[in-house]
Parts: structure tokens; sequence; C-alpha cells
């Protein structure tokens, strides 16, 4: 069954839900990640990310989801796919390029919660890029922290209009900020296309004591300088162990000693309850690269509202 979403929207609370039933639960599938990349002449042109999940069903035939999306930077364009099967038959088969922004726009939120944060209405948040995640997280930080009463934002695309339109249907004053001031704030959720990192080593220095970032940069892109990742100063948090080799800058930050793996927090931890906050360090930073763990969340609740 082949159907189009582009209008329909999950439920965020519904959604962290089972993002974080799924991850705590994540022996119970088998994942896979693939990306090929085309490089032409060395260069990075595109590539075809893919995920397949498993899902054994005791005596009956597992449940085989597969969500897959090509970009290429000629175009700059991108889009998401889901084809699920059961005993070699298709399911459902849907374009969900919505979904995923919605699952990426969550996780901010849903670590935040992990981490004991409550409500914060005097909380300083800064949102880095506006775009269609951007406005996502808004809307799923302004569910989960109802008394959000105004955010800064910074952009350098066509965005803002969009953003702000959002955040004063929800609610929210947004203005614009800069990281000149970056020790005024609490919370930084950067959904960027930044090619160089944004939060550079001379802001390092002046984090706010106990900020929390979120960077959900991609293969080609950075938010966060390395030495960001210094797990003396930084509790990091990581979706699953292979963001330490998706994420360019944090993989570098392994390779020149300033991260340890085995101090890296792994979000099946936090979430289970295992892991709590850890005082003691200067600041949080919460690295995501994606993963099959998030696409299975939505893509059960697809199946589970068809």
């Amino acid at each position: 069954m082949s159907v189009s979403i582009e209008n329909n929207q999950l439920d965020y609370m519904e959604l962290g839900q089972a993002i974080k039933e799924v991850f705590t639960e994540s022996g119970n599938y088998t994942f896979d990640k693939q990306v090929p990349v085309l490089k032409v002449d060395g260069k990075y042109m595109g590539d075809f990310f893919e995920f397949v999940i498993f899902e054994p069903r005791h005596s009956e035939p597992p449940i085989i989801y597969h969500t897959y999306s090509p970009y290429d930077i000629v175009s700059g364009k991108s889009s998401q796919y889901c084809a699920i099967f059961q005993s070699a038959e298709l399911l459902l088969h849907a374009e969900v390029s919505p979904y995923v922004s919605q699952r990426t726009g969550v996780m901010s939120s849903l670590v935040l919660k992990a981490l004991g944060y409550q409500d914060m209405p005097d909380k300083r948040v800064l949102f880095v890029g506006t775009g269609r995640v951007a406005r996502c997280a808004l809307a799923a930080f302004k569910l989960y922290f109802p008394g959000v009463r105004n955010i800064d934002f910074m952009n350098s695309g066509s965005d803002a209009a969009a953003f702000t339109k959002l955040a004063s249907g929800l609610g929210i004053e947004a203005q614009r900020g800069k990281l000149d001031e970056v020790e005024v704030y609490d919370i930084i959720i950067c959904h960027s296309s930044a090619k160089e990192p944004v939060l550079t080593p001379e802001l390092l220095g002046r984090l706010k004591q106990g900020a929390f970032i979120s960077s959900f940069a991609s293969e080609d892109h950075m938010e966060l300088a390395e030495n960001f990742y210094n797990t003396t100063e930084a509790q990091v948090i990581v979706d699953w162990e292979q963001t330490t080799s998706e994420a360019v800058e944090l993989q570098t930050a392994l390779d020149n000693g300033i991260a340890k793996k085995g101090d890296l927090i792994l979000l099946r931890d936090l979430l289970r309850g295992t892991y709590s906050h850890d005082n003691a360090k200067k600041y949080t930073i919460y690295r995501s690269h994606g993963t099959p763990m998030q696409n299975l969340a939505f893509l059960q609740l697809l199946m589970a509202n068809r």
C-alpha cells in the first residue's frame, strides 16, 4: 500500500514515548545502517542513506522496516521513504520526510526530560537554525516544556519568518540572538546547515555553567568545534556506538585524545535511567546523527494508525 502523508503529523508526546521504548528495548531488534557515498575526484557529491530494522514476532514472520533517503549536492535535495514488509508482502510504502523531521525535532526535548529538566520559564534558550527540523524542535519543545515564553534564534537562511510565526502561534516570543552572548544561554539547540563550526573554540570558555547543547549535523556539516567534546569538562551523550564514526568532529576529538570513548554516554542508558545527570561536569552535549531506532519508533506509530 502506497500512501501520502505530507499533511499528517504525529503527536510529539506519543512519538517521544515511542522513541524511548524502542531505545530501552533495542535488544529486541536487529538493526543495520548503510550510507553508500558518491564521490567524484575525491569530492563528496551525495549519498544514499538507508536503515533496515528486523522485528522478530516469535512464531509469526518478522516485520522488516526499510527506510531510505537519496541526496545529492547538485540539487541540494533529499527525501525519505519507507517500505515495510512481512511474509515478503509490502504492508506500507510511503514518503516519510515530515516524520523524519519530527523524530529529529523531538530528540532535544526527550533528552532534556531524561536529564531531569522540568518546565523552564526562566531558562535562556537559543535555537541555531530556523528550518523545517528546527521548527519541529520548537513545536516539540513547547509541548514538553509548556512554561517557556521566550526563545532566541539565529539563522543564515530565509526561514526566520516561518520560525517566528510558529513561535507566535505557540505563545512564544522569538527574537534574534547572537553567540557573542553565549554565556547567557542555558540551552542551545542546533539544527543548522553550517559547513564550519558555529560554536567555535573561542566560545568554549564562555559557556554558562550547566549549559546543554544539542547538535544534529550531517555528514558534510559541522556545528561544534572538536574541543567541545572534552569529556573531562563535558558529559557527552550519543545515540549509539556508531555515532562516534559518523560525527566527524567527535571522531576527531577521540582521535586527538580530547574525548575518551569510555566516557561517552549512550542514549539507551540515559533513557533507561541507569545514568543520571553529572552536576560536576561544566556542560552537556547531545550529539545525534540519526539511528534506526528513531525511525522504527515513527514507523511503528504509522503501522498502528494506518
